[in-house]
């Protein structure tokens, strides 16, 4: 970006706090995607169905780094991990950005390059297919629709085979990293602000946008849901509590030793 942008943004800001430019005044940290996709073998491998319909989520939240899930309770910070993404051939899977669970309680998660169904219970992964849609931030609608964003666009997508059509696009607000639908019917989205992160809600059938408040922590690459609360997971390892109706938040705990990478709430359990 030129500095006169840069320059014309912050002005902007300045004269109407209220807009939105995510561009900012300072660089944003995003997810990194790697210059050589650690997909084994270097590829995208179909090894069959390890997870089937049997594999149904039974927590509230659960949350991924980019190699391993975690059961998590957001209202102490306390997790469990379910295990190491891994294949049917028992190879390793990297890169998970993020994961959702629809209303029948199947968890998918997405890569950089594919879309998987999950195990909830031992992280083993199916591919479903390959995909060159942004997945940093993935959700299931309230009617069980599949929702990925990345960057400034929203995408409505098949979980059968990829297909996407577009749900917003080159908007305002550039994701900072993830997306969860509530039982309100809306999508609250965390989106990258000057400093720290902010909360959006999205109309998933319109692509209409509301901003809400400004959150006091950055890099909120995770966002699951409980109890009435948004809870956002950070690339530092903070867990934050969001309030969705006004943005304001509290630190869970901290685990410097995890970077959060993905989150997602349970609707089963709504």
């Amino acid at each position: 970006m030129s500095n006169l942008l840069s320059q014309m943004q912050c002005q902007a800001k300045v004269c109407a706090p209220l807009l939105l430019l995510v561009a900012g005044c300072s660089e944003y940290d995003f997810i990194d995607k790697p210059e050589t996709l650690t997909t084994p073998p270097e590829e995208v491998v179909d090894t069959g169905d390890v997870t089937g319909d049997t594999a149904v989520a039974d927590a509230p939240v659960y949350a991924n780094t980019s190699t391993e899930l975690f059961e998590v309770v957001p209202e102490t910070g306390d997790k469990v991990l379910q295990g190491r993404f891994l294949n049917g051939a028992g190879q390793p899977v990297d890169n998970f950005v993020d994961i959702a669970i629809n209303t029948m309680g199947h968890m998918y998660g997405g890569t950089f390059d594919a879309l998987y169904r999950i195990d909830p219970s031992t992280a083993r992964v199916t591919l479903v297919c390959e995909t060159e849609i942004d997945m940093t931030a993935l959700t299931f609608t309230s009617t069980g629709t599949l929702i990925s964003g990345g960057e400034t666009d929203i995408h409505r997508v098949d979980i059968n085979t990829c297909a996407s059509s577009p749900l917003l696009t080159n908007s305002v607000f550039e994701t900072s990293g993830d997306l969860v639908g509530l039982p309100d019917g809306y999508l609250y989205w965390t989106v990258a602000g000057a400093d720290n992160d902010e909360l959006v809600r999205v109309d998933p059938n319109t692509g209409s946008t509301t901003w809400i408040g400004f959150i006091n922590t950055s890099k909120l690459f995770g966002l699951g849901y409980d109890e009435g609360e948004l809870y956002g997971f950070s690339k530092t390892g903070e867990i934050v509590r969001i309030s969705p109706t006004a943005a304001t938040s509290t630190i869970v705990t901290v685990d410097a030793q995890t970077s959060w990478w993905g989150a997602t709430t349970n609707p089963v359990l709504w």
